[in-house]
């Protein structure tokens, strides 16, 4: 077997175990939703949050002890990939567009369900990549402290 496909393989178990940690966050949070973005897993946000800190921090620490690149594109690629999952806002935003469009008899229109959908799908993007983005700047600025 070629060093590649063993990086690719050891990557791949890497993304299985961050996927798995990601599924039991997401199952112990089912039940919490961000109020303005009905049927939206808060999970999904901190999990998105948490893995951005971690791989702005993950970075900083490759870099100050000169880790075996191997090892860090296992965790950054693999562990931190399979945990955060941006596809899976996506997704979310996707179901919001349709589950809108679809509306509900005597609601109105349905092109007023498809804005309404749009708007919540924008909404949670942006709050998603706000997040985000905090949480990447935040632990980039405590990282530079050491």
């Amino acid at each position: 077997m070629t060093p590649s496909l063993v990086l690719i393989l050891i990557a791949s178990v890497c993304g299985g175990v961050g996927a798995v940690a990601r599924q039991a966050i997401l199952n112990r949070t089912a039940h919490l939703v961000i109020a303005p973005l009905h049927q939206v897993n808060a999970g999904m946000l901190c999990v998105n949050a948490l893995g951005c800190a971690a791989a702005a921090t993950w970075a900083i620490v490759a870099h100050h002890y000169a880790l075996n690149p191997t090892l860090v594109a296992c965790v950054s690629a693999g562990v931190l990939g399979g945990f955060t999952s941006f596809s899976t806002p996506a997704a979310q935003s996707a179901h919001m567009v349709g589950e809108k469009t679809a509306g509900k008899p005597g609601s109105g229109s349905a092109s007023h369900g498809v804005w309404h959908g749009v708007w919540h799908a924008a909404a949670y993007t942006l709050v998603m990549l706000a997040v985000c983005s905090a949480a990447y700047a935040l632990a980039t600025l405590v990282g530079s402290c050491w």
